[in-house]
């Protein structure tokens, strides 16, 4: 392994320093737009100023964010966003 790769859980190398397979979905029909996620993690979440809703700043979150990703997916109160790993 070289300087600036890291392991993940699978052992896959890569430079982006993500947590292999870890995926978010946010449904933004079912998004109420009350913002829990974005209290939790802003780096991950935002909303739009059109509409409030959901507006993932990325989809592949990092190794140091993923327990408030967690968190934050757990307490939406629409079950709009659901997270997959492979």
């Amino acid at each position: 392994m070289t300087a600036g790769e890291r392991t993940s859980r699978t052992g896959d190398t890569g430079r982006t320093g993500r947590t292999a397979g870890l995926r978010i979905t946010a449904d933004r029909e079912r998004c109420v737009g009350s913002g829990m996620c974005v209290l939790n993690e802003d780096s991950v979440f935002d909303q739009s100023e059109e509409d409030g809703r959901v507006v993932l700043l990325t989809d592949t979150p990092g190794p140091e964010v993923e327990a408030t990703v967690r968190y934050a997916i757990q307490w939406c109160p629409a079950r709009a966003l659901s997270l997959t790993e492979d």
